[in-house]
């Protein structure tokens, strides 16, 4: 009865969607056992390989680049409120510089030109969006299982929306336990930090990633020449017609992308660059081009021990780095401490130490701040905790 009830309210798509008042029908007359275990059926037989993920039309790309190119967002005033860390670091990181607020409107910007190959990224333990959607790879009996952790978000506390509509799918993705969706970093902030910290507008990014901050380089006041590298070599055609683009909507600026590893780029050819930005991969976190070609590459397969991703990748591109600049840059790294299967590696610390025996001088963070939800503690501490700013570093060092 309940699988029919389910196979009656599939969209175009071929997944099931459910209104509101379907959706508490559903919860009040079935145990929820029942339901994922229904639902799953449905879903695994029924539902198109069509990607379920943004439809994003070239048209609002633009609109929104332009909007972000004319935009002026600033730090934000956090009035001296607590300001919360996913980790603690025993080095002196006092000093936070400012908070920036979050959003996702300007991802788009970045995220069209690369959607698909960030959904076929996975985890070190958790499979890639595109994977459990369409189950490639993957034998039936183990699909079904990495399901349950897929769709049961659906129906717990989290969907308050008590609805189930493609954001809801899309949701799954973010709080699936079985599911790694790889982060993008937000072109306004990339466009905030150039802005703030670079005198001649000349960037390097040894970690180019989504093109989310090529983005912000380009919407950016003050930008000049942006130089980035990445391995993955898929990621080159949406670079390409990314810069196109951009510049078919107004840039002016230069931007060139190697495919290389950070760690075997020629950087002193090019000098005078005053500002490294950059979000580098968390170790072995994010198995970028996992099954291409070119996976050889990539420093989490190159790399395998945390002290020698650490040492031959994250500080040897950083090294060679360093003769490229001018006599008064910045460098400014986005990361946290790195955890894997239950074992933290300290990287913060590490690189605060290298840097420090480069002749770089600490100057603090940036605080991006991250969405937060009440906890389930004490009403006083909760409040307290929902009054503070919880943020993501970006860490920064000068060589003046």
């Amino acid at each position: 009865m309940l699988i029919d009830y389910f196979k009656e309210r599939i969209c175009a798509g071929g997944y099931v969607t459910l209104t509101n008042q379907e959706y508490d029908y559903v919860m009040e007359h079935f145990d929820k056992e029942s339901i994922v275990n229904c639902f799953m059926v449905v879903f695994a037989s029924n539902r198109s390989k069509a990607s379920v993920f943004k439809d994003i039309t070239l048209e609002k790309v633009e609109a929104k680049y332009k909007k972000l190119v004319n935009s002026t967002n600033d730090y934000i005033n956090t009035d001296g409120a607590e300001i919360l860390m996913k980790h603690q670091y025993n080095f002196g990181i006092n000093n936070c510089l400012g908070v920036i607020q979050l959003g996702h409107y300007y991802n788009d910007v970045s995220n069209y030109f690369h959607i698909e190959n960030r959904m076929n990224c996975g985890g070190y333990d958790r499979i890639s969006p595109s994977q459990i959607w369409n189950g490639e790879g993957l034998i039936d009996k183990e699909w079904m299982k990495l399901l349950r952790g897929f769709l049961s978000p659906l129906f717990r506390s989290v969907n308050d929306k008590r609805q189930i509509t493609v954001h809801e799918y899309r949701f799954c993705f973010r709080l699936s336990s079985t599911v790694y969706s790889a982060a993008q970093f937000k072109p306004e902030v990339a466009k905030i930090i150039i802005e703030k910290f670079s005198r001649n507008g000349n960037v390097i990014d040894f970690s180019s990633g989504w093109g989310d901050r090529l983005a912000g380089f380009h919407a950016s006041s003050n930008g000049t020449f942006y130089f980035g590298a990445d391995p993955n070599q898929a990621l080159q055609e949406g670079y390409t017609e990314q810069m196109l683009r951009y510049k078919s909507w107004g840039s002016t600026k230069q931007s060139v992308i190697v495919k290389l590893p950070a760690e075997d780029v020629k950087w002193g050819e090019y000098k005078y660059f005053d500002l490294v930005f950059t979000s580098p991969p968390y170790f072995a976190t994010e198995l970028y081009a996992k099954g291409e070609t070119f996976e050889e590459l990539q420093s989490w397969s190159r790399y395998k021990e945390y002290e020698v991703w650490r040492d031959k990748f994250l500080f040897k591109s950083i090294e060679n780095i360093i003769p490229s600049l001018s006599t008064q840059a910045t460098f400014a790294i986005n990361i946290f401490d790195i955890n894997i299967k239950k074992e933290v590696y300290h990287v913060c610390e590490d690189l605060y130490n290298f840097m420090q025996s480069k002749g770089f001088n600490y100057k603090g963070y940036v605080g991006m701040r991250m969405k937060q939800k009440p906890k389930n503690i004490d009403d006083n501490k909760n409040k307290s905790y929902m009054a503070s700013y919880y943020v993501e570093p970006i860490w920064i060092f000068s060589n003046y």
